[in-house]
């Protein structure tokens, strides 16, 4: 699969003003940290496993994400290894934390570019048993209600390209939006 840098590029103006915005790849950052820049779409390298993550930390600054088995922090909110610090998403510890207000004034911990830390989030849905294993499905949007509302929005006829859409879109929010770019998704060319 390639990279549809038309859209990224959309995807990159999509941060409302006084805003925050943010989303997830599974492409390797190589391939589109360079285009990360201040006041433009935080895009996190969603790595398969803390291994790859650590991996990815060496060859790139771009911000990371990984998932976990469940039981994978002791302490229940962070961990280091190999001198890499996993913070745990604290939406998954703290019932009043959410994508807007997980990083409190600052923005959310998804939405900070340039941070020394990779936020973890732990197995959870259908497929957590498959988190940390050599099976295929981890990801939550290949499966369940995520995956069917992934299907019927892939089919629709639309007379605008998901950039202009998206544009658009961000365009109608009101100043000072948090959005969470792509429940399910990503910036490749079907």
């Amino acid at each position: 699969m390639q990279i549809d840098y038309e859209y990224l590029d959309a995807l990159l103006d999509a941060k409302p003003k006084r805003g925050h915005s943010f989303t997830y790849s599974h492409f390797h950052p190589l391939f589109w940290a360079h285009k990360l820049a201040k006041n433009k779409t935080v895009i996190n390298y969603s790595a398969a496993n803390p291994e790859t993550a650590i991996l990815a930390r060496q060859i790139t600054d771009a911000p990371i994400v990984t998932v976990v088995p469940e039981n994978y922090f002791e302490n229940g909110k962070n961990k280091t290894l190999e001198g890499v610090r996993f913070i745990r998403c604290p939406a998954e510890y703290n019932d009043s934390a959410n994508c807007n207000n997980c990083g409190g004034d600052k923005a959310p911990l998804c939405a900070r570019l340039g941070r020394d830390y990779i936020v973890t989030f732990t197995a959870h849905g259908n497929s957590k048993k498959k988190i940390g294993t050599d099976q295929r499905g981890g990801c939550y949007a290949t499966g369940g209600n995520v995956n069917l509302h992934w299907e019927h929005t892939a089919k629709q006829e639309q007379a605008q390209t998901d950039g202009d859409r998206l544009r658009a879109f961000v365009k109608s929010l009101p100043a000072g939006t948090t959005i969470r770019h792509h429940v399910a998704g990503d910036i490749g060319k079907e």
